[in-house]
Formats: C-alpha cells, structure tokens, sequence
C-alpha cells in the first residue's frame, strides 16, 4: 500500500518515479506447482516432480491435503544389460475441475485420474493416456482432453464417463493447451505443429461445440525470412469483449501471439526481449497468460518476472518480480486473488484491490512501465 500511495504523489508532482513494491503472501507448498486450478478460497496443485496432488485453502495456515499419484511398472536395463523391473509414480500433469470432480493427467501412467473432491478419493482412472490437456465446459457437464500422442482430443460425460473422439484438423499433431471459449461454445485446440499450410508452425484451432465441427484454424507464430517460428502455445487467455484471444507461448521467437477468433488469423503480437541471458535466446518464454480486469497478466519465464500489458494499447505498465529472482511460469486469476506459481514450491498470493489500484495509477503514465518488487507481507 504505501508503494502505490508514493506512486500516486510521485505523478501527481510530475516527480520522478520511485521505487515500488508489492505486498504478497507466499504460501508454501508440498508439491511443484506444475499445474493449478482454483475455485474460490480452494487451490487444487498437481506436481510434476512431486508426483502427487494437493489441496490448499488460500490464505489460511490450515495443513495441505496430499494424494500420491497412481503407481506403474517399468522395466530397464542395467549397465550389465540385464533387465530392472522398478515401480514408479506418475507425475501431475494438467487439471480441470468438473461436476464437484478433479481430473488430473497422469503423466508416464497413461491414465487420467478422477478425484471426488469432497473426500479427496480417487473414484476412476480413464485409460485415454496421461501425457495432454484438459479442460471443462462452464455447465460441468463435459470435460474435455487431448492427448500429446494422438492427434485427436475426447469429450467426457463427466458422470457417466462416457467418451468420444474427434480427430484433429488434417496432418496435425501434438498438444499444447487447451480452452472452452467463456461462453461455451468454441473448444480451442492450441495444437504444437500444423499442417501443410502451416508447415513447422503451431495452429490454433476452433471447434464449434453446438455444430460438431472446426470453425477454423490460424497459424501461430512470425515467420522471419520464411523459417518457421519454433514455438508452441502453452496457454490462452479472452479478451472480456470477446474480440481477442492472446496465446502464451514456449519458444516461441514472437512472444505472446494475439489471435482474431471471428477470422481465425494472429493479427499480432507482444515481443519481449531478454533481460537475464548472455547472449539472449532468441525467445523468453512468455508462458501464462490471464485476463485481470482491462490488463494481460503474463509470466515471462526466462526474465523471472510478470508483466501486466493495456489491453487497449497493448502496451506493458508494469513488471513485476521478486528479490531473489523467482522463475514464473502460470497465472491464475480466482476472485479477489490473484495467484502466481513457478518453479518453487511455493505459490506468490496477491490481492486483486491491491493489484488493480496499483495498475489503475500505472495507466495514467506513458513513460514505460514501472517496476514493481513483490514484497512478503
């Protein structure tokens, strides 16, 4: 609080900018926030390396609930050439919630696993592989999944489990996320290469749920000199009026891609150059995008920082980031918090009205964005 009233009298005498900070409140984990989910005060959190999921209030000191993912044989051989039969845990991978249900993606077990999440039990494991992305329609009804393996997603009844497929748009293939549009009628496919149209590029592809068919798909990515851009998407964030869908990316050389969903073509993108590497990738990995009122939140991995950019102008306000430099990967906005997760065990926890009032003073400056420090409170 007292940073964003300094900033306030800063602009108000035209002074020069002061320093800024942030308060937070780091919640400790027993799990690698690989993948998140929240519902209300309830933060659901599937680790990658944990192998195992966990259930947390936000912000209250009450003990995390934990349940270890399901175990699979594998068999190896030693350095003798002789065959090692050992038993493993699947890693977390992505998560939706459904119906008062988890699915969690067991990765490495190829199974997705259901969870009742009242008691927090396992109550099915659907044999459709573990290694994709999930994601549930705003009823519950359905759930839908796709895997990095086939080129093909699957509706799920989520009650009765039933289970259809439908294949990907022509010589497609690979997953990298997955999201029903907010008024539930478009599935989009952010799919890791396309097909002879898009050559080495990712596409994004529209399913139109009520039809039963593709509404269309645009090519990711800028091409420099006619080579492909490398990247994927990795996740998708909706414009409140509906007009744009933004595409965080994993290498990709342009950033954070922006997307027209009525024609179903990128119309542009958000660049940001590297801060911490000598020499630079040629790519920061702008990976989580989410909408925060009339701001994109986006965590940029490799610059360990979140930025938060004007949807009107597209234009960044603000970077944030922690001391000692934390790597941010996700950002998921639930309510009244904010809650930003990376490579640590733990989750950074901002309250929205704290956020926005800082933002809400940001916009009013042109000079370049601010930086923040995110301060435990």
């Amino acid at each position: 609080m007292t940073g964003i009233l300094l900033l306030l009298a800063g602009l108000a005498a035209g002074a020069e900018r002061p320093a800024l900070s942030l308060p937070v409140r780091i919640q400790p984990l027993h799990a690698d926030p690989y993948h998140l989910q929240v519902d209300g005060d309830q933060v659901y959190v599937s680790g990658f390396h944990a192998q195992k999921l966990v259930t947390l209030t936000a912000g209250r000191k009450k003990p995390a609930r934990e349940l270890p993912l399901d175990a699979f044989e594998d068999y190896r051989a030693d350095p003798a050439g002789r065959e090692v039969r050992e038993v493993r845990r699947a890693a977390g991978g992505d998560l939706a919630l459904a119906a008062g249900k988890l699915f969690v993606a067991q990765v490495f077990q190829g199974s997705v696993l259901v969870v009742d999440r009242p008691t927090f039990t396992p109550v099915r494991r659907l044999p459709l592989g573990g290694d994709g992305c999930l994601a549930a329609s705003p009823d519950g009804k359905t759930v839908y999944y796709a895997r990095n393996t086939e080129p093909e997603f699957y509706v799920i009844d989520t009650k009765n489990y039933q289970h259809r497929a439908v294949a990907y748009p022509a010589d497609c293939r690979g997953i990298g996320c997955l999201a029903v549009s907010p008024d539930g009628k478009r599935l989009y496919v952010g799919i890791q290469r396309g097909g002879k149209a898009a050559g080495e590029n990712a596409v994004l592809a529209a399913y139109d749920l009520e039809k039963g068919a593709y509404a269309g798909t645009a090519v990711l990515g800028r091409r420099k000199e006619g080579t492909p851009d490398p990247g994927m998407p990795f996740s998708l964030a909706f414009a409140p009026d509906g007009k744009r869908i933004y595409v965080g990316t994993f290498q990709s050389e342009s950033g954070v891609l922006v997307v027209d969903p009525q024609k179903m073509e990128q119309v542009d993108y958000i660049y940001f150059g590297s801060k911490r590497q000598t020499p630079p990738f040629p790519w920061v990995d702008p990976m989580g995008v989410a909408m925060f009122d009339r701001w994109l939140l986006v965590a940029v991995r490799h610059n360990q920082e979140v930025v938060a950019i004007e949807l009107a102008s597209h234009r960044v306000v603000a970077r944030f980031s922690q001391d000692p430099a934390v790597t941010y990967k996700r950002v998921v906005v639930a309510g009244d918090r904010v809650f930003l997760a990376g490579e640590s065990s733990a989750l950074v926890v901002v309250k929205a009205k704290d956020l926005s009032r800082l933002l809400s003073a940001v916009d009013v400056c042109e000079t370049g964005p601010v930086q923040v420090t995110l301060v435990k409170r």
